[in-house]
């Protein structure tokens, strides 16, 4: 088969490569998660959640060094 060290250290690092890369060029088909449209309730959801912490954000001032309050 494959005579020298040097030549089966070299097969097994290109083999182990070609797997590598197999297996990230696959992953992301392999992903079972789906991506959805939101409903338009939970968008509205989202938007006064975006207005409630933009209006307590306005609030604190900038430099505030006790922000845990």
């Amino acid at each position: 088969m494959i005579g020298s060290l040097t030549a089966r250290i070299f097969a097994i690092f290109w083999l182990t490569l070609a797997l590598v890369l197999m297996l990230v060029l696959m992953l992301p088909k392999l992903d079972s998660r789906q991506m959805t449209e939101l409903l338009d309730s939970e968008q509205r959801q989202g938007l006064m959640i975006e207005q409630h912490v933009e209006a307590e954000l306005a609030n604190d001032p900038p430099n505030d060094l006790m922000w845990w309050r």
